[in-house]
């Protein structure tokens, strides 16, 4: 079994309320999502950049490191010799009850926002859930 078999699509959260997201795709164009997990040690949820870091861990790569788009500090990045590649960040609004998730915003780190082509992706895995951007 690949590695790509064994890790899930989506991890969806458990709790409704609103989440930074990133979006990554394989070379053969199986989605992922990610969202990030509340910290108990910070008033803030996860960054872009920690989210980013947690999945290559996932995946067992090694993150390289870019400048931010405001140029105050290097965020890690994918190495181009992966077979992933980021295609979209930002924000959701994630509905535990009613099952539904609205996809807005972007990453000011990355200058990347919510790629729509990604979300006709995981809408074709998850149709019990409703995503709308």
């Amino acid at each position: 079994m690949s590695l790509d078999e064994e890790i899930p699509n989506v991890l969806w959260p458990n709790e409704t309320g609103e989440y930074k997201i990133i979006q990554i795709c394989n070379n053969i164009n199986q989605p992922y999502l990610r969202f990030s997990e509340k910290l108990k040690d910070r008033a803030t949820d996860e960054f872009h950049r920690e989210i980013l870091e947690r999945f290559a861990k996932e995946i067992n790569i090694s993150c390289g490191k870019k400048k931010s788009c405001d140029g105050d500090w290097m965020v890690p990045i994918l190495p181009e010799s992966s077979n992933y590649r980021i295609l979209g960040m930002g924000k959701c609004f994630f509905n535990a009850e009613k099952k539904e998730a609205e996809f807005y915003g972007k990453s000011r780190d990355y200058g990347v926002r919510v790629d729509e082509e990604h979300l006709k992706l995981i809408k074709s895995f998850f149709t019990d859930i409703n995503i709308k951007k």
